[in-house]
């Protein structure tokens, strides 16, 4: 059976094969012992060819990681294989739950980048090398800080047309490479294009409670992403070893019910992970009870990193009480998809 590297934790943006040919992607750094919470991203199609890798034998699912993506994944994973979902005791939600007996393999973005800048195999992952070295150089972090995740992880990408999944690991090396993309100062690298970002401003519109100016304000506020000779590229941020301090059990959640708060973030400084977290001073409760937030957790990827500290922000959430007594609001749930929200305050 495989396992991880016996030096290394679990991560968010790892990948794993179940023996029935699901390739899913780890989610957080909260997994039980017997497993993982991972979600499929690619499933086998029934009847196609088994070789694991062979790129035409996959589809992809979900097609939008969202509340409703997952939502949809879970039911789908329900009516194919029920086994893979819990109850989670601890996160106190219905998950996506693999058994380690049923992994296959266990992919990990470090050692398949690593590989890659050795011998690239394609032009795609030739342009992966690139990309990583001058991203390295230039914010003065090690390759060996950096994976790569998503299609080329998992080996099913298309050398022409699949995007570039990147993955920096702990908060300094990720506050080095922002400090370096923010600035816009290399020049092989080119913003995203007008029509992407506009259809990100439709989605979160689409999505949330928000207006068209909120919408602006957080995908203006995404320095993770770029061009690269004509390929569209990201960066994800992921927790290293020793920035992963809560061990699954230690604290558990209960969910109590929808809320609203106003709030000024405090802390932003896990913001930049997924679940992105916000240490926040309540200054108001406009809807739910009136208990002592004091943070607010995204499981959303457009609300990563989207404000600094001293911002005014409004979230509404599945309200959570935590088992060493404090609260949080979460936003991103499965059970308040569209209802939820997190934006600047006016």
């Amino acid at each position: 059976m495989p396992e991880v590297h016996h030096s290394r934790k679990p991560k968010d943006e790892d990948f794993l094969e179940t023996h029935d040919g699901l390739l899913c992607r780890v989610l957080g750094y909260l997994h039980p012992p017997d497993g993982y919470i991972a979600y499929p991203h690619y499933a086998r199609d029934p009847g196609a060819e088994v070789a694991s890798g062979v790129k035409g034998s996959y589809r992809k699912l979900p097609q939008r990681f969202n509340a409703q993506g997952i939502a949809g994944t879970i039911r789908y994973l329900e009516q194919h294989y029920p086994h893979y979902v819990v109850d989670d005791p601890v996160q106190g939600v219905r998950l996506p739950r693999v058994l380690r007996r049923c992994v296959r393999r266990y992919l990990c973005p470090e050692h398949r980048l690593a590989a890659l800048l050795q011998r690239p195999r394609d032009p795609l992952e030739a342009l992966v090398r690139t990309l990583t070295v001058t991203l390295a150089d230039a914010a003065g972090v090690a390759t060996s800080a950096l994976g790569v995740t998503g299609s080329i992880l998992a080996g099913l990408h298309d050398p022409e047309t699949s995007d570039i999944d990147l993955v920096c690991y702990g908060r300094e090396a990720t506050r080095r490479l922002k400090s370096v993309l923010a600035s816009h100062r290399l020049p092989d690298l080119d913003p995203v294009e007008d029509e992407r970002l506009a259809h990100w401003v439709w989605e979160l519109v689409h999505d949330f409670p928000v207006d068209d100016a909120a919408a602006r304000y957080l995908v203006g506020r995404r320095w993770n992403c770029g061009r690269v000779g004509g390929r569209f590229f990201s960066i994800w941020a992921a927790r290293a070893d020793d920035e992963i301090t809560e061990a699954y059990g230690t604290r558990w959640y209960r969910p109590l019910g929808f809320a609203c708060v106003r709030a000024v973030v405090e802390d932003a400084s896990d913001a930049v992970f997924l679940p992105a977290v916000y240490r926040v001073r309540l200054v108001a409760v406009t809807e739910g009870p009136h208990v002592p937030v004091d943070q607010v957790v995204s499981y959303d990827m457009r609300f990563v990193d989207a404000f600094d500290e001293g911002t005014p922000i409004d979230a509404g959430g599945q309200l959570e009480a935590v088992s060493d007594g404090t609260y949080r609001l979460v936003v991103g749930s499965e059970a308040l998809a569209g209802r939820d929200y997190l934006r600047p305050a006016d």
